[in-house]
Parts: structure tokens; C-alpha cells; sequence
């Protein structure tokens, strides 16, 4: 995720900020577009904006991922060094 990253043009943000999204294009009975696709048609922004309205924080949700990898210490301290620069 780009978004809320920190990172700037031709930084990459870090591996932690990872969401899987459901596939596409076509994914569900309404011919909707997957969540792949639709985050990367109408912009990150966006896309979390109208998660949000469902429900589904991106912070928390990065949080929950970040605290089940088993990576999850090197994450932890990957993050307070962020938050210390």
C-alpha cells in the first residue's frame, strides 16, 4: 500500500504494508470488479475511503496482518524505527 506509506515517488513502501485483495476482474455473482482491480481503477484513496464506510480500517487492518506473519517482531521493529526517523 502506498497509501499513508510515507514513501515518496520511486521509494518502495515497506513489505509490512502488504494487503491481499480478491481477485479479478470479475469476481463476484454482480460482475463487480475485484478488490484488485477496483482499488487500482479508482485510486488507493479511494478504495479505502469506501472500505472504511464498510468497516474495514486500513490501519487496523495492517495491524492485524502485521501482528499474524511470523515475522511479526521483525515488523514490530521495522515499524519503530519508522516512527523514530
Amino acid at each position: 500500500m502506498r497509501f499513508g506509506s510515507g514513501a515518496g515517488i520511486g521509494q518502495k513502501p515497506d513489505d509490512w504494508r502488504t494487503v491481499p485483495l480478491c481477485a479479478g476482474p470479475f469476481s463476484n455473482i454482480d460482475d463487480q470488479l475485484g478488490c484488485h482491480d477496483r482499488q487500482h481503477v479508482i485510486g488507493e484513496p479511494t478504495f479505502w475511503a469506501n472500505a472504511e464506510k464498510d468497516g474495514v480500517v486500513l490501519d487496523t487492518l495492517l495491524s492485524e496482518l502485521a501482528h499474524a506473519s511470523p515475522r511479526a517482531a521483525q515488523i514490530r521493529d521495522a515499524r519503530r524505527e519508522r516512527e523514530m526517523a
